[in-house]
């Protein structure tokens, strides 16, 4: 308990030292005048917040000032959606201080100059949308898909600042057109194997919407009248199918149960007696034994391979990854001679069990090609951030 209280009177000092003046001295301006408001607004005549406040404010206004000032001598034409959150900013503070303002300290008013910031703000807020739209178009002109995703981006602030211009959504849909990376997924099977059609089909039904990013979009089937950016092979270069396996595995199992009571003797050998006079005794505990055959019956189906991301444009491939994946087929039961309660809970589970068939290789093929589905779609998934570095 008195760890707590010591923490809890620990947290105490350290908010306690956030005061205003604290806010102050660090240059954290903003937080200094919303620290004395909060006060002010409780108690207008505590004089040493009041003077917290016009020191505050007034540092503040003056490097929101100074910034602007500063950005429109450099005059780069991205600078208005960083004047626009000045004078934003200039805006909220100045409605938060008039709660409190004017007010009277030392024999003198404080009070500041209310200044109209509403057509400051519209005017930066239409130049930030007028440049985001210019520079968007220029992106566009440049005509290569990563340019295009910059230029949606440039669109999308646009719409936060204005709906003004009509034609922003249908540019949007081309830039998401032409930004967008079409990768198609080919199966090739390189193994001893001669695979049934339908186990490559499934290979490559994907789930593409799963796999796909926002601009990288894989295609299980090919569309003629498509141009893909990427031929994706999965390549399926070996697959071995174990004989049917059977094991054995002999152990002893063991546990101390109790037995009956002995009687507590005292080094006399006479039986030793409570309080009451009754005789003391003790659980007597013995060990038991239980002889296990475990019969394994396992058959195993592993693949491996690779996906080769080919560039169309530059005929070169640009990502190999490996893959692997296994199929298991496992099952087991056990004999037991002795005596049963010391079988632990799993043993106990395969008494009686019979054996099973075991699957065919057709069955093992099957599995496998779930498996390894679901191995290539993760790594397809993966790698679609790669695939836009690399275009």
């Amino acid at each position: 308990m008195k760890k707590y209280i010591i923490s809890f009177m620990a947290i105490i000092l350290v908010l306690s030292c956030n005061t205003s003046k604290n806010y102050l001295k660090k240059g954290q301006y903003d937080l200094a005048v919303k620290h004395t408001v909060k006060k002010l607004l409780k108690n207008p005549d505590k004089e040493k917040e009041i003077l917290v406040l016009e020191q505050a404010y007034t540092l503040a206004n003056k490097e929101n000032t100074e910034r602007i000032a500063y950005l429109n001598l450099q005059g780069q034409p991205d600078r208005w959606a960083e004047i626009f959150e000045i004078y934003t900013q200039l805006k909220d503070r100045q409605t938060i201080v008039e709660k409190v303002t004017p007010a009277t300290v030392e024999g003198r008013t404080v009070s500041f100059e209310h200044v109209d910031y509403d057509q400051l703000i519209v005017d930066a807020k239409s130049k930030a949308a007028a440049y985001y739209y210019a520079h968007a178009k220029k992106l566009m002109e440049e005509d290569y898909k990563e340019s295009y995703r910059q230029a949606y981006d440039e669109l999308i602030n646009v719409k936060t600042y204005t709906s003004s211009y009509s034609d922003v959504d249908s540019l949007l849909l081309v830039c998401k057109e032409k930004g967008t990376i079409h990768a198609l997924l080919i199966g090739v099977n390189n193994t001893i194997y001669k695979l049934p059609e339908s186990f490559m089909i499934n290979l490559l039904d994907q789930e593409t919407a799963l796999i796909s990013s926002e601009w990288v979009k894989y295609h299980s089937t090919k569309d003629d009248a498509m141009t893909y950016d990427f031929n994706v092979s999965i390549k399926l270069n070996q697959i071995v199918i174990s004989p049917d396996n059977v094991g054995e595995r002999r152990r002893t199992e063991s546990k101390k149960v109790q037995d009956g009571y002995e009687y507590s003797l005292d080094e006399n050998g006479n039986v030793l007696k409570d309080t009451l006079g009754n005789d003391i005794k003790e659980p007597k505990y013995v060990t038991i034994y239980c002889d296990v055959i475990e019969t394994i019956q396992q058959k195993s189906a592993t693949g491996r391979g690779e996906v080769e991301y080919f560039d169309n444009q530059t005929s070169e491939i640009v990502i190999v990854r490996d893959f692997s994946a296994d199929h298991i087929f496992e099952h087991s039961y056990a004999v037991a001679n002795g005596d049963f309660d010391a079988l632990n809970s799993d043993t106990r589970s395969k008494l009686g069990i019979k054996p099973m068939p075991y699957p065919s290789d057709q069955d093992m093929f099957n599995g496998l090609g779930a498996t390894l589905k679901n191995v290539i779609s993760q790594l397809l998934s993966d790698n679609s951030t790669n695939l836009l570095m690399s275009y």
